[in-house]
């Protein structure tokens, strides 16, 4: 198995090649251990490439989420999740336990949104999206959806999701 990392202004993109299985599960723990030892929490984890996902390595991925999600210092994203794997974590239950996507720069993206305050279902008091959106606050929220002044004539548009943290 082949692990990259590439480290962004505010996440980390690990991308895996091959098979995950309970020979290499601590050589991706490892991956992220590094990380997180760095106090990097807000990671995602490109799964396109990857062949086969053993239990050893669902565990690799529950516990690495659980120690990012500690103390709300971030949390593991999933992107590019291939058939047989999506079928696997569905099976043991782990699909709502993640974030996600399809795309690669939108999971980077959305590593950095950060909610800050949610004081009622789905209400939004604060959000901080440096990476896509520089410092700029919000300039409108409906309901889930965030605009963004980045210069005079550019807007920028995100959707964002509670998941009740």
């Amino acid at each position: 198995m082949e692990i990259t990392t590439t480290q962004f202004k505010h996440s980390d993109l690990v991308k895996a090649k091959g098979r995950v299985d309970s020979y290499s599960a601590p050589q991706l723990a490892d991956a992220f251990n590094k990380l997180t030892e760095a106090g990097r929490y807000k990671l995602v984890f490109d799964m396109s490439e990857l062949d086969f996902l053993s239990s050893a390595g669902l565990r690799v991925l529950i516990n690495t989420q659980k120690n990012c999600k500690r103390y709300n210092r971030g949390e593991l994203i999933l992107v590019n999740i291939p058939e047989n794997i999506y079928a696997a974590l569905d099976l043991a239950g782990f699909i709502p336990l993640f974030r996600i996507y399809d795309d690669v720069v939108e999971a980077v993206g959305a590593a950095a949104i950060e909610v800050i305050d949610t004081p009622g279902q789905g209400e939004l008091a604060a959000v901080s999206a440096n990476v896509a959106v520089g410092d700029e606050e919000p300039v409108a929220c409906e309901g889930q959806t965030l605009t963004f002044a980045i210069a005079p004539c550019e807007v920028k548009t995100f959707r964002v999701w509670f998941d009740g943290r």
